[in-house]
């Protein structure tokens, strides 16, 4: 008997033994799993600490782009001006060609007075000569050949003087040769002393002709050095000798329609060119070649930031196909766990079949399973379901949840890549269609249209910053959404995985009371193939669930005579009414509560729609606040850009003024010295034609001003239309407090078109006058001067009344001051309303959902109490 007792606890022993070793390597396998879920996890934080330092990466190589985008844009503007100082410079190179060839013809003229004056020069050296020799009685003819020379002489002064007067740099070398008559006058008075006097005035005479002389001669070769050669052109001039550049005042243009009598050019070393009546200018461009090589530089910088983003993007690629790669190990595992539950099911199948034969025939009881590994492999089945259960929750849910989160994250920052690479090719894009514009525009125009351009671009890119941020917004969502449907997905799934275990479970124990009903006639029925002591362990088993059994059955009647005892006293009927009337007043005090909970779900709804209100007219206000201050901005620029251009008109007029002043000087010097009619005609035609190309030039600066006026205008009634449709909205009070900035900005353009009509009006009168002032010099005779003298007296009025002076200015300062007040006044409205947005905080949207999770719970337990007192 003892033998047998230690038999049967050494099996016992071999069976715990042996299922602690299944236990370990269940618990080995679940740390497996574990380490495996770890790994993935930091794989996992891995990649989310990569895609934000991608989002950080992106986000600096966005404000890179703006960046070399904003250097374009201003190198863009640097090229603009350049070309248009290049094509000033090439108008005043054609100007200066065309005072060459008048220098050329001069030179021409003055090399012939030369051979004249030598020849005059070699005449009376020999005369001189002569009268000495001969004594007194060649006096006589010594006097008429003299009077013959001074004859010649005036001839030939008179000559030198129209010909410097057309020339216009000569009017003191005027002045210095205006004696040769007095001197001849002196001579011809002292004639008859002899030839001794003769000949000292002669002398004299000599000397000057030799100094005027040595002055043409020095003037011609500073010529020379200046005026490049016919066939040089004047950019290849310009590229390799220095650059000729007249400057006087502010907004003067270079080379338009200036007068000979300037100022004298004077050549500086080194590429620049100093004038009388400027400042010097340096022809270099250092500045904007090391901002070209700047953006050149940002931009490979961009492009190599790219490239690092798609290296980064690859390597995210993948970690992600290593973590599909070890999603599908674990499926691989869970199919494994199936297969071997599919087979201990089958076996199982066949161990119940058998055992059931076996207790209906004795041959076949020999073949089946013993009820201890029936009941192993029972327990060996369920354990295996447990871990298939949580392998399965592992390889459906939670590296599926993480592989969609790795994967949103991935499609995130492709489309970011794609957002960016986009902005670059536009910017590309947009900066080769403003050089090409900039190139065929025209030098008058081409402002206004960079600067169209220029409001149109800030549109654009404002329209794509909320097509970006739109985009943005629908990531996020899209990611809200994912991850909400994990969420729905897991909580169905762990419901299908409880329905599952409860029904794993009820088969459990159902297999147990069939092993326990089962085991008593297997008892009666065991043959010889039992194993020893088997019958002891059943008995002894049977023993124990006979004693569970009896425990229950004492239990259950214990409780039945309590109830019974309770129904048949009186006290326990009150204790059922009591609890009855207390379960009641339960129901009433839950009934309140969720008529109070309903009422605050009512008021937080109304809230949330108020709030949603709310921060609609605010969206509204901000776009309206956000329109208005690009229209200031916009008025502003223009305003500028108005007081600008007025600053260059009224220094064309005082320029204008000033050489009709200049010509209407000539005019009357060379009408006291009384020069040949067509001399004068000639000079008052020049002067004419100047006066027309200005009045020209002046005509398209003032149709320019009046398409922007235009434009103004047009801008103006599209805003006020724009303003009276919002006005029916929320938010009509900031919109009729924008609108008087938007009217008096309107008057102040209307103000402006009138004067700038005032202004062409009184142009067109000048030019009338110009006309007729030029066919009275080409009638001749002294009426000229007073046409340059009207002429000169309207661009006096025309520059002093015309609309362009200080009080335009003064005006426009006023209006842009009343333009900042406005806005500062629309930004502090809209703090005042950013802090009545700030009250609806996170506390306040918590506090609602807790109020809706009450009124849920409390409905539930409504429900619940309404059952139990239905079914009881």
């Amino acid at each position: 008997m003892h033998e047998f007792v230690q038999s049967e606890m050494d099996r016992e022993a071999a069976a715990i033994a042996n299922d602690r070793e299944r236990a370990r390597k269940a618990e080995d396998r679940s740390a497996g799993v574990d380490d495996r879920l770890k790994s993935l996890r930091e794989q996992v934080s891995t990649l989310q600490e990569g895609v934000s330092q991608a989002a950080r990466d992106i986000e600096r190589e966005r404000r890179g782009r703006e960046a070399a985008t904003r250097a374009k844009d201003k190198l863009l503007e640097d090229n603009a001006q350049l070309r248009a100082e290049v094509t000033k410079a090439e108008e005043r190179a054609a100007s200066l060609e065309d005072r060459l060839t008048e220098t050329r013809r001069d030179l021409d003229a003055a090399r012939e007075k030369e051979e004249r004056l030598r020849s005059r020069i070699k005449t009376l050296d020999s005369n001189s000569g002569g009268g000495g020799g001969g004594g007194g009685g060649g006096g006589g003819a010594a006097r008429s050949s003299s009077k013959k020379s001074r004859r010649s002489d005036r001839r030939s002064m008179e000559e030198s003087k129209v010909s410097s007067s057309s020339d216009g740099g000569g009017g003191d070398d005027d002045d210095n040769f205006s004696t040769p008559g007095r001197d001849g006058g002196s001579d011809e008075d002292g004639g008859g002393r002899g030839g001794g006097g003769g000949g000292g005035g002669k002398r004299r005479r000599l000397n000057e002709l030799e100094k005027r002389v040595q002055v043409l001669t020095a003037q011609n070769a500073a010529l020379r050095t200046i005026v490049p050669p016919p066939h040089v052109p004047a950019s290849a001039t310009e590229k390799k000798k220095e650059q000729t550049t007249l400057i006087k005042g502010q907004g003067r243009r270079l080379g338009s329609a200036a007068s000979p009598d300037d100022s004298a050019v004077v050549p500086v070393v080194g590429g620049t060119v100093a004038t009388a009546g400027g400042s010097a200018y340096n022809g270099g461009g250092g500045h904007r070649e090391a901002a070209v090589s700047r953006a050149m530089e940002a931009e490979k910088k961009l492009r190599r930031r790219v490239g690092a983003l798609e290296k980064r993007l690859e390597e995210r690629g993948v970690e992600l196909q290593a973590a599909e790669g070890q999603t599908a190990k674990a499926k691989d595992l869970l199919v494994r766990a199936n297969r071997e539950k599919e087979a201990a099911l089958r076996k199982l199948k066949d161990a119940g079949q058998g055992h059931d034969g076996g207790g209906r025939t004795g041959s076949s009881s020999s073949s089946s399973l013993s009820p201890e590994v029936a009941d192993g492999l029972r327990s060996r089945l369920f354990q295996l379901e447990e871990e298939n259960a949580s392998l399965k929750r592992t390889a459906e849910m939670e590296l599926p949840r993480e592989v969609e989160s790795l994967k949103h994250q991935v499609r995130t920052l492709r489309a970011q890549l794609e957002e960016t690479d986009n902005q670059l090719e536009e910017a590309e894009r947009r900066a080769k269609v403003v050089v090409a514009r900039a190139l065929s525009s025209d030098s008058n125009s081409g402002g206004g249209i960079l600067r169209a351009e220029e409001g149109l671009y800030h549109d654009l890119q404002a329209a794509k910053d909320e097509v970006v941020a739109l985009k943005a917004i629908g990531r996020d969502l899209e990611g809200q959404v994912l991850q909400r449907d994990s969420v729905n997905v897991e909580l169905r799934f762990d419901l299908e995985a409880r329905t599952a275990e409860t029904e794993r479970l009820r088969r459990r124990a159902r297999e147990l009371q069939a092993a326990l009903k089962t085991g008593g006639g297997t008892a009666g029925a065991k043959d010889g193939s039992r194993p020893a002591g088997g019958r002891f362990k059943r008995e002894r088993d049977l023993e124990g669930v006979v004693d569970a059994l009896k425990r229950v059955t004492d239990k259950l009647r214990g409780e039945n005579d309590r109830l019974r005892r309770m129904a048949g006293e009186g006290g326990g009927k009150a204790e059922a009414e009591r609890s009855a009337r207390e379960a009641k007043k339960k129901a009433a005090a839950l009934r309140e509560e969720v008529d109070k909970l309903t009422a605050r779900a009512k008021d937080a709804d109304s809230a949330v729609q108020k709030l949603a209100q709310k921060q609609e007219l605010v969206n509204q206000l901000r776009r309206t606040l956000k329109v208005r201050d690009a229209t200031i901005k916009t008025f502003q620029e223009r305003a500028e850009d108005l007081a600008e251009t007025k600053t260059l008109l009224s220094a064309e007029l005082e320029a204008a003024n000033q050489r009709l002043v200049a010509s209407d000087r000539d005019s009357r010097s060379s009408g006291r010295s009384r020069p040949p009619a067509a001399a004068a005609a000639a000079h008052t035609a020049r002067e004419l034609e100047d006066a027309k190309r200005e009045a020209a030039t002046l005509r398209q600066q003032v149709q320019h001003q009046s398409e922007v006026v235009d434009r103004l205008r047009g801008d103006m009634n599209r805003d006020r239309e724009e303003t009276a449709a919002a006005a029916a909205g929320p938010g009509s009070e900031a919109v009729e407090a924008a609108r008087a900035p938007a009217e008096s900005a309107q008057d102040e353009a209307d103000e402006l078109r009138d004067r700038l009509a005032e202004t062409e009006r009184e142009l067109q009168r000048m030019e009338r006058r110009c006309a007729s002032a030029m066919s009275t010099a080409s009638r001749g005779g002294e009426g000229a001067a007073d046409s340059f003298d009207r002429g000169s007296k309207d661009l006096l009025r025309v520059s002093g009344t015309g609309g362009l002076g200080s009080r335009g200015d003064g005006e426009g300062r006023l209006t842009q001051d009343r333009l900042k007040k406005e806005n500062d006044r629309l930004r502090e409205e809209n703090d005042r309303l950013s802090e009545e947005l700030g009250a609806f905080d996170h506390e306040f949207f918590e506090e609602i959902e807790d109020l809706k999770y009450k009124y849920s719970e409390a409905v539930r337990k409504l429900r619940q109490f309404e059952q139990e007192r239905i079914g009881g």
